[in-house]
């Protein structure tokens, strides 16, 4: 990326040179960026009556800069402008009023069926279904300890999302007419990273007569379970997996959903003055292209004891791929002139992007085809919807 923009501002470098050589008029504008976005990802983390998702939280505003440079020559405007905001950041927290299975044994006679229950293709869920260790029992998290009456499973969501863009256009000078068009070269990067912990009282209960851990083997989600669908030990532990004979245990679970995105294509712009008066003119903008969007995701699942045990296991999953994405602004730019070679800018913009990997969105990713191998590919029909305003100064000489 870094190639890609020092080369096209050497190539804005030399062309603003040779406008000034030429007497044309040069602009500089420094702005203030602050943007709020939707967080529309919709990776189920566990279903039933008390639903969690990685996108389960709201974004807040985020500011950041916007640094434009450009010479008009006669008609012709070319501009290059960098925009860089902030991380969006959202986070949030709960417990839950009932259990939370692992597996699929809702309706078999000891748990009700419609309860909280964990999404399928998830790395533990599949290891608690395992055929064989696992299949005579329902490892949970309990909706209540037997030792603390007021416990319950709980959870925290966390998302971030980082954003910035490149832009080099060449068109038709805004002292000229009315309206104006030009088109151009963007580049724009798109960082996400979702997550959910949960944490609980774990047990395994006996599928067979409905009892605790004590009643059949294996009584615990085996560490051969875990490494079976793709886990590895980070620690092995002394109990090698959870809620063991000796006594059940208490774990952390976290999901995370990771995906970047570098968008490259061509764009067309289009404005027209809305208002010219003396001192103030008002002009409205649109701008939208086609790019390829080379993106890359991950899906990572991370299991620790945190009680009786010190077992902790991991499993991720990663890919890449190459696709097309769309992106558009639309917006108006109010232009205050308070001396010949300074003017106040301000304005409010909208920005949607379509075709990219969100982060929440990648746990949909996850599948199994007719072998039973688990695979992971990069979900990228994810949107963006961001909006705010700007505020800054514009230099002329």
């Amino acid at each position: 990326m870094f190639k890609k923009t020092f080369l096209a501002i050497l190539t804005a470098t030399g062309v603003l040179s040779f406008c000034q050589i030429s007497h044309a008029q040069m602009f500089f504008e420094a702005d203030w960026v602050f943007m709020d976005r939707d967080n529309d990802g919709d990776g189920n983390i566990v279903a039933g009556p008390e639903s969690l998702g990685l996108g389960n939280s709201d974004y807040d505003f985020s500011s950041g800069y916007r640094l434009i440079l450009g010479g008009q020559l006669g008609c012709v405007d070319i501009d290059s402008s960098w925009t860089q905001l902030d991380t969006w950041e959202s986070s949030d927290s709960g417990t839950f009023n009932g259990d939370v299975l692992f597996d699929d044994t809702a309706g078999g006679g000891f748990f009700p069926a419609g309860g909280n229950s964990l999404n399928r293709a998830l790395g533990l869920s599949q290891a608690a279904t395992l055929v064989g260790a696992e299949i005579d029992e329902t490892e949970f998290l309990r909706a209540t300890d037997p030792m603390d009456a007021g416990y319950s499973p709980r959870w925290t969501s966390f998302s971030e999302s980082n954003y910035s863009d490149f832009e080099l256009n060449i068109g038709t000078n805004r002292e000229c007419r009315r309206w104006r068009a030009s088109v151009g070269y963007r580049h724009i990067e798109l960082d996400e990273m979702s997550g959910v912990t949960l944490g609980g009282f774990f047990d395994a209960v006996d599928a067979a007569d409905g009892t605790p851990v004590g009643g059949q083997p294996n009584d615990q989600l085996a560490g051969s379970s875990l490494a079976a669908v793709g886990f590895d030990p980070i620690v092995a532990g002394s109990l090698d997996g959870f809620a063991t004979p000796a006594g059940p245990d208490s774990i952390l679970y976290q999901v995370r959903g990771d995906a970047s995105n570098e968008l490259d294509g061509a764009q067309a712009t289009f404005a027209g003055r809305l208002f010219d008066g003396d001192w103030v003119t008002i002009e409205g903008y649109g701008k939208a292209g086609i790019f390829h969007n080379n993106m890359h995701g991950s899906v990572g699942e991370t299991v620790v004891a945190t009680g009786n045990g010190n077992a902790a296991y991991r499993r991720r999953l990663s890919d890449s791929e190459i696709g097309a994405a769309f992106a558009g602004n639309l917006g108006f730019t109010a232009t205050v002139s308070l001396t010949d070679y300074i003017n106040l800018v301000t304005g409010y913009e909208a920005l949607f992007l379509s075709g990219v990997a969100l982060g929440p969105d990648q746990i949909n990713g996850l599948s199994t085809n007719l072998l039973g191998n688990r695979r992971y590919s990069v979900e990228n029909d994810g949107s963006v919807i961001a909006h705010g305003g700007r505020l800054g100064l514009e230099i002329l000489w």
